[in-house]
């Protein structure tokens, strides 16, 4: 995944370390815990087959690229089919449901509330907070405290209140989580 231009490896173990502090919170015993940090790490794997010219535009996405975007769910899905080795036959749910929206409005399949695998409405969460932390050839990082009210915003759309509520009690945690992180590199 780090050889994607788009990430590097901080990003990916911070998408691990955030989604299983969130699933500890709602206390998910060790075998979804696992997954859903193995999930995290590996969730858009699928962008391998993304062309780069598409991922690192710099402009707004034409309608066709982003048709191409909107497949990776998919295509990580095939990638990891052929993966029958634990933790792998548990996250398949991760990948191809962490762009579905709360509100139905997502992708790939425009699940809904409950449809949603928890874990992979918890990714939705911890990679929308580093997609927003995160240079994009786009646009600039968000400070922390912007990320936040951006989520917060979106509970209810894009995100399961109960799980953005559960996320804004322990930012400052999740800010740790970051910090720490971001020192050892």
């Amino acid at each position: 995944m780090s050889e994607i231009k788009e990430y590097n490896p901080t990003h990916n173990i911070l998408m691990g370390k955030i989604s299983y502090y969130l699933g500890e919170k709602l206390e998910l015993n060790e075998v979804q815990l696992k997954s859903l940090y193995y999930g995290a790490k590996i969730h858009d794997l699928g962008k391998v087959f993304i062309p780069d010219k598409i991922l690192l535009k710099k402009g707004k996405l034409a309608d066709e690229e982003w048709n191409i975007i909107k497949k990776h769910p998919k295509y990580g899905l095939i990638i990891l089919n052929n993966l029958k080795i634990y933790p792998f036959l548990n996250i398949g749910k991760i990948i191809i449901s962490h762009h579905e929206k709360w509100n139905g409005s997502g992708y790939p399949y425009g699940l809904s509330e409950e449809d949603i695998p928890l874990e992979g409405r918890i990714v939705a969460i911890a990679d929308t907070l580093m997609a927003l932390l995160s240079d994009k050839v786009y646009r600039p990082a968000y400070s922390f405290e912007e990320a936040l009210k951006i989520i917060e915003s979106e509970s209810g759309k894009s995100f399961d209140p109960k799980l953005v509520d559960i996320f804004l009690k322990h930012k400052n945690q999740i800010k740790n989580i970051i910090k720490q992180d971001l020192k050892t590199k």
